[in-house]
């Protein structure tokens, strides 16, 4: 698994005192994400735009992003249907990013209407999920 997702894991185990579960690497630095980082370097000024309607997710994948790829320009939105700040957010972005299980069909469908970027979409509603579909997918790199 990459560092995004057992840090993700911790995260959701800390108050069950269940975080033994998580590799000890992952508990003692997160600087093993620095590892990772080349995994990214596509993102580096790039403006990027999640869609996602859990907001925290986002932010905590837009911090992840800014730490392997610091020069990225990380957006995000909870939109339940197209504006116009959702436009200028679209139009501006190199990658899109919606969290198909947690997103509105009006949003989805404005923002593949409006865009001219390539659109990823995650697998899931956590921020690992957002952050490995800007990973995972060739056609953003």
């Amino acid at each position: 698994m990459h560092a995004e997702v057992w840090l993700e894991i911790k995260e959701l185990l800390e108050d069950s005192g269940l975080t033994e579960l998580v590799p000890p690497g992952i508990l003692e630095d997160d600087s093993v994400v620095d590892d990772e980082a080349g995994d990214f370097v596509h993102l580096n000024n790039r403006h990027i735009l999640l869609y996602t309607l859990v907001p925290r997710a986002a932010e905590r994948a837009a911090d992840f992003i800014k730490h392997v790829a610091p020069s990225s320009q990380i957006v995000t939105d909870e939109s339940h249907a197209g504006n116009a700040q959702l436009r200028e957010k679209v139009h501006r972005a190199d990658f899109v990013v919606i969290a198909s299980r947690a997103a509105k069909h009006a949003a989805t469908d404005f923002i593949r209407q409006e865009s001219s970027a390539h659109i990823a979409w995650s697998a899931g509603k956590g921020w690992s999920s957002l952050v490995e579909a800007l990973r995972a997918n060739p056609t953003l790199r």
